[in-house]
């Protein structure tokens, strides 16, 4: 409805919300005036009033003052309302003799930022505080106004959005939010189209990291602005952005999470006509099997997800490792991806995330593990941490904890550990025992069993060969028979208890140290168990329990 070409019966809603989950008992809109009619008369008594203000704003010589004005060194950069206003208003009231009069000014600022060839951010934020006044006291002209307006002002927006420095960047941003803020966007059609056409026409191959910033800041706007009716594009811009995942620039991948995460919150419009309609539908849902509150992702949404995981499996064939593996594609699309949930487990809607994660959980793990891109590893961690917070929908309980549980039975630590016994290098081999042995003593009693009788079972099966065949002739056998037979030694030392005894002397030591004088009360049997168990002879229960 909203990418349509308006008319003057087309039917405007400014106001985005019209209730939360259920619609109001009234909606408001409006139309555009039509080609000749003038929305209100003045009053006979207002007419005097009206003269003297006309006259005051027809010298060309008030408005070059009033455009220094606006162009004064502020420590601000950010347009002022009251400047706004003020030309807002004078639109409203004066009508259009009022473009007249800022035409020549507009231009003169543009020409001028153009002719310095040396940025002055004043002057564009002058520009913007008189463009955005413009935009918004316009809507209410007569059609042939409004489209005087837009022939004369739509040629411009190149040449204004090309002049935007990166200091310039945030007043661009508040005075789109301004002028589309509770706006139709059928009201700045061809605003809103020069926004939608510049985004999408993205050089995403040779654009530079402020240029591909600040065109997916249009996009970010407009779904911030006018909210669940940009739905109309949504599609475009999901299937765009999902596409360049794997863009080099990190903070253009930052912005990528964030607007992505603004396109699926457009999905979340859970609407029903009255009250007692959503309550038969929880009532009449006991077991959670309909989507009452859009929690579920949509269709064409999840696909895109599960298009890309199957690039970042790809992907993963080509990673190289070392520094260069933080700018595989890989890394990147996985960044870009990890940097969406983050933004989007963060937002109102966070429970809607989590059927995007759970079946991508073993790979966020994965990410987790690359110690060679550490800024992707930290933020996968984070990116845990923070599902870890999230109560999930009932109907997404059962899956999480199935995930969860496949993630420990295949897991493939043990199995890299048992590989590392048997490397080539020895302090490769002492590392993974030490390693091994941290991970035993968080492990259930059965793998250690499992893995006791496997380590036994090698060292009576390993028979280490003569080191020479013959004098001068080495046995090609021995070395690796050799590394087996450690990788054994190291695996069932691995298995020893926790160096208990040696707690136990430190902990008695430090006793007789700070309790010297309770000593005097402790029977003969106490003092020479107490003595028996610091020379390192026993850590029994006796002791234990008599001390």
């Amino acid at each position: 409805m909203f990418r349509e070409e308006p008319s003057d019966e087309s039917m405007l809603q400014d106001r985005v919300d019209t209730g939360w989950l259920v619609w109001g008992k009234e909606m408001e809109v409006a139309r555009f005036a039509k080609w000749d009619e003038q929305i209100f008369e003045l009053e006979e008594g207002c007419k005097s009033a009206m003269q003297l203000l006309f006259d005051a704003c027809a010298s060309d010589e008030w408005w070059q003052k009033l455009s220094g004005h606006f162009s004064q060194e502020e420590s601000r950069n950010y347009p002022s309302a009251s400047h706004i206003d003020l030309i807002l208003a004078l639109c409203q009231i004066i009508g259009v003799p009022i473009l007249d009069k800022i035409k020549p000014v507009v231009q003169k600022l543009m020409a001028d930022i153009e002719e310095k060839g040396v940025y002055d951010r004043h002057q564009t934020r002058a520009l913007m505080e008189f463009i955005a006044g413009l935009l918004r006291g316009h809507v209410e002209w007569p059609g042939k106004d409004r489209q005087a307006f837009w022939d004369w002002f739509t040629p411009l927006l190149p040449d204004i959005f090309r002049n935007i420095r990166q200091d310039a960047l945030r007043c661009w941003e508040i005075t789109m939010d301004y002028v589309l803020h509770q706006q139709d966007p059928r009201r700045h059609k061809p605003l809103v189209d020069f926004m939608l056409t510049t985004a999408l026409n993205t050089d995403w191959e040779g654009g530079s990291a402020y240029d591909l910033t600040r065109r997916v800041q249009l996009s970010r706007i407009l779904v911030r602005c006018l909210k669940w009716r940009f739905t109309d594009w949504a599609p475009e811009f999901e299937k765009l952005y999902f596409s360049v995942f794997n863009c080099t620039y990190a903070d253009v991948r930052t912005h990528l999470g964030s607007i992505m995460n603004g396109l699926d919150q457009l999905h979340w419009n859970a609407s029903y006509p009255n009250v007692p309609a959503l309550i038969e539908a929880v009532r009449n849902d006991p077991k959670c099997e309909t989507d009452i509150m859009g929690i579920l992702p949509p269709r064409q949404l999840q696909a895109q997800v599960d298009e890309t995981m199957a690039k970042i499996e790809k992907f993963r064939a080509d990673r190289p490792s070392g520094p260069k593996a933080a700018m595989s594609d890989h890394d990147t699309t996985a960044t870009t991806l990890i940097h969406w949930l983050a933004t989007e487990l963060v937002d109102v809607h966070a429970v809607g995330t989590m059927p995007y994660i759970v079946p991508i959980l073993p790979k966020i793990f994965e990410f987790r593990e690359m110690n060679d891109n550490t800024s992707m590893q930290q933020n996968a961690g984070r990116l845990l941490a923070m599902i870890t917070s999230i109560t999930p929908a009932f109907q997404l309980v059962e899956p999480l904890m199935e995930q969860l549980i496949s993630i420990l039975h295949n897991s493939e630590c043990l199995d890299v550990i048992s590989a590392c016994l048997k490397d080539e290098n020895q302090e490769v081999r002492e590392m993974a025992s030490v390693t091994l042995s941290g991970f035993l003593r968080c492990s259930q009693r059965s793998m250690v069993l499992v893995l006791k009788d496997r380590f036994v079972r090698d060292m009576q099966r390993i028979k280490l060969p003569r080191r020479t065949l013959s004098p001068g002739v080495i046995n090609p056998k021995y070395q690796s028979t050799l590394v087996e037979l450690h990788a054994a030694v190291l695996g069932a030392v691995a298995i020893e208890p926790m160096p208990i005894s040696a707690s136990i002397r430190s902990c008695i030591a430090s006793f007789k140290r700070t309790h010297e004088k309770y000593q005097e009360r402790m029977t003969e049997d106490q003092i020479a168990s107490m003595n028996y168990a610091q020379a390192g002879n026993s850590y029994s229960t006796h002791f234990i329990t008599t001390s």
